[in-house]
């Protein structure tokens, strides 16, 4: 479910011609260290550097003379970068987290810019603008991050940055003499089509990648080629394949810990025109209409949701399919133990709401509420907000 404002992003790989490039659209609730990742999955950088995000300040400002908001700043720009690689690259102590830090806190509004830095010897930097910011409930979660266009193969990792990459590039379309014949060896391929772009390759890429990517910096995880195959894709895949294992016994302790499932089906006056097949302690509810299509009645839209699913498909699904990834805008560190302190019939109330802007999962308060009041509440307000 993509209730959460969607960002447009495009990104362009600078000092490098011709251009290479993308146009994207994620979450706005990302980490920036998660934009992080999806830019290298995109480009082909394989997370074996260190990175930065440099926020222009004076600069996005400037770019918006009609802001009503005061110019508060003591620098130009802020730097992101992981605790762990201060020291390393000798960056300033006042340097913020990018993993602790959300996308709409660094860029707001529609020609802000962030300037990415990776691989600190080669100097690869790709410039991110914001186009669009923008909601679409009918876009399903699950396709998100996703790339909509783009020009340009990506880069080769140690070739020494923009001015290698193009050496390689006029060596492949020589395609003989003394320098093709060391690229070739050195890269053990005959030819790279330095312009080409599979946007059905990177659409894979930029949604199984950056959970690769997250483990190796932010977790001390380290790539495994069990078979020896030196495929660094390979390597990837076994992360992958953890992953997905790991998401599959989250799914299973979400449906034990913050679903209430009623069978049969809940009648209530609250829904005249629908069943309650579940609910969960964030407010949420899955309905069945007449024609036994499954809803979800989403706490962060106080609207209902299409799942594209029939009941017997929901309950496939609900042993199956993506809960964890389905209910993650909801998680918090702690959110296991408050589960456990509920009964069956309760819920939590949350401030800010999930629905408002300033919702984070990690600072917001939380109380027990029964479901039922919990609903009652969320409706009454649906339907004062929609009438309006």
């Amino acid at each position: 479910m993509a209730s959460q404002p969607i960002y447009e992003l495009y990104a362009e790989l600078e000092d490098y011609e011709p251009k290479m490039w993308r146009r994207f659209q994620v979450m706005q609730n990302i980490t920036v260290a998660r934009l992080g990742y999806i830019l290298m999955a995109m480009y082909r950088m394989e997370a074996s550097h260190l990175f930065r995000f440099i926020q222009p300040i004076e600069e996005n400002y400037n770019r918006h003379p009609d802001s009503k908001e005061p110019l508060y700043f003591m620098k130009k720009e802020i730097e992101y970068i992981l605790p762990d690689e201060y020291d390393d690259f000798g960056t300033s102590k006042y340097a913020m987290d990018p993993s602790q830090t959300k996308l709409h806190k660094v860029i707001k509004v529609p020609g802000d810019e962030l300037w990415f830095d990776y691989d600190f010897g080669d100097g690869w930097r790709v410039k991110v603008v914001l186009e669009k910011v923008f909601r679409d409930p009918d876009l399903p979660g699950k396709e998100l991050p996703r790339i909509l266009d783009g020009d340009g193969y990506g880069i080769i990792e140690d070739c020494g940055g923009p001015g290698g990459l193009t050496q390689i590039a006029e060596a492949f379309r020589k395609g003989s003499g003394k320098e093709y014949e060391e690229i070739r060896n050195w890269l053990g391929v005959e030819w790279i089509n330095m312009k080409a772009f599979d946007i059905k390759n990177m659409n894979f890429r930029v949604k199984e990648f950056p959970k690769v990517y997250k483990r190796l910096y932010e977790d001390g995880w380290e790539l495994a080629d069990p078979n020896n195959t030196g495929d660094y894709e390979v390597q990837v895949d076994v992360i992958v394949n953890k992953e997905a294992m790991k998401e599959e016994q989250l799914g299973n302790v979400i449906k034990k810990k913050a679903l209430r499932f009623y069978e049969p089906p809940v009648v209530t006056d609250l829904l005249p025109n629908y069943l309650i097949v579940a609910m969960d302690i964030f407010g949420g509810a899955f309905v069945k209409d007449t024609e036994d299509n499954i809803l979800y009645f989403a706490p962060d839209t106080l609207d209902f949701e299409e799942t594209e699913m029939k009941h017997s498909q929901f309950l496939y699904w609900l042993d199956n399919g993506n809960v964890a990834e389905f209910y993650e805008p909801f998680l918090w560190d702690a959110w296991e133990n408050f589960a456990d302190t509920l009964e069956e019939s309760e819920g939590m109330i949350v401030y800010p709401p999930l629905w408002s802007r300033e919702y984070e999962p990690d600072t917001a308060s939380r109380n027990v509420i029964l479901l039922k009041e919990l609903l009652e509440l969320n409706i009454e307000l649906r339907n004062k907000l929609f009438k309006e």
